[in-house]
């Protein structure tokens, strides 16, 4: 009973495959900022188009502690660059194939973020066949873009109930794009 409790109080992102498995051109900041930016969109992605936040508060999800706000605006511009492909690793077994971008807009108004994620990328997003549980506090704690990408690909292997896991073999061609 405790541990669920402990489970509940902390954010934890239900974050699907293909955007863990995705070429790793993300900062940390980037990679942080859009895991947040999910969670907090997360049950109104079917229904919602524009979800939106107090930006005071995603700094603080993030663990961003700069005043350097700007910073962190580029930051979400530069996801809209970023290209989310799914299927990469064949993990689901099918041939589906799609890309879309990572985040679709953004806007800052009076201290409030709002955006929106790709049409393609939004049911994919809440309904993932394949996901991984990642907590959000302990996201944080990262340092480095390449040890957050590999907590998540490791985590994405994690799967269900079971408490220990294996990721398939990788080609060094394909580490090397999801690490960047």
């Amino acid at each position: 009973m405790e541990k669920a409790r402990q489970h509940t109080d902390r954010p934890t992102l239900k974050k699907h495959s293909a955007a863990i498995q995705l070429h790793n051109t993300l900062t940390l900041l980037q990679r942080k900022t859009w895991n947040v930016l999910l969670w907090h969109a997360y049950h109104a992605l079917p229904t919602q188009e524009i979800h939106a936040m107090p930006f005071p508060q995603l700094m603080q999800l993030v663990g961003y502690d700069s005043k350097d706000e700007a910073y962190l605006k580029e930051a979400t511009v530069a996801m809209m660059h970023c290209i989310v492909e799914w299927n990469m690793l064949g993990k689901d077994g099918a041939h589906v194939w799609g890309a879309a971008v990572l985040l679709a807009s953004v806007e800052i108004d009076q201290g409030v973020c709002s955006y929106g994620f790709a049409p393609h990328l939004r049911p994919k997003l809440y309904n993932p066949d394949m996901f991984a549980r990642l907590d959000l506090d302990l996201q944080k704690q990262f340092k480095s873009k390449y040890a957050l990408a590999l907590w998540e690909l490791c985590t994405d292997y994690l799967g269900g109930k079971r408490e220990a896991g294996e990721t398939p073999w990788i080609a060094l061609a394909d580490f090397r794009q999801l690490m960047g």
